[in-house]
């Protein structure tokens, strides 16, 4: 298909490229309800994209939804010739989140992993409990920077396994648990 151009006066009958409109877009794992879009068309010289209520031009961009779900995302493309495609998908978007939960730490005072922490993107609070063996609580933060040295009233806590759960405040009040194992090492 061509976008066709017929001058009756000339008898010239020219057949235009036609653009092909496609696009591609990736979740942002680490700013929660972000989408980056970038187009994948072809013959093209314009975009237009209209998403969520928004109309926006250009070859690529990144939108933050205000909620999570499936939306409808239109591209429209339009050449040098004045010829026009589009193309509507389906777009997920995703509230998930991301932690880095260490196994094992060594708090000796070599400067080398001598504090326990987290690290994650995509919540919005936590309440972290590490228990000993007994199931007796030796360690408690709600604040993601806090970073344990491996000790309980001060004093410096056996080598062994600990079990830790935490949980995760989500965006649109969604509560996420987690559990397991820390190893103390010297």
């Amino acid at each position: 298909d061509g976008c066709d151009v017929l001058l009756l006066d000339s008898a010239l009958a020219i057949n235009m490229p036609k653009p092909s409109a496609g696009f591609q877009y990736l979740n942002d794992p680490y700013v929660p309800l972000r989408v980056a879009f970038s187009e994948k068309a072809q013959n093209e010289v314009s975009w237009t994209w209209y998403l969520d209520s928004t109309v926006i031009t250009g070859e690529e961009f990144e939108y933050d939804f205000a909620r999570p779900g499936d939306f409808e995302v239109t591209q429209v493309v339009t050449s040098d010739f004045g010829c026009i495609d589009s193309i509507t998908l389906i777009v997920a978007v995703e509230t998930d989140f991301y932690l880095y939960i260490p196994t094992a730490f060594s708090p000796n005072n070599d400067g080398i992993n001598d504090c326990f922490n987290i690290k994650g993107v995509g919540f919005e609070g936590i309440d972290f409990q590490i228990f000993n063996r007994w199931g007796n609580p030796v360690y408690s933060s709600q604040d993601e920077s806090d970073c344990w040295d491996g000790t309980y009233n001060g004093k410096p806590l056996p080598i062994g396994a600990y079990s830790w759960r935490l949980m995760v405040d989500l965006p649109f009040d969604e509560i996420a648990i987690k559990e397991g194992i820390l190893n103390i090492i010297r």
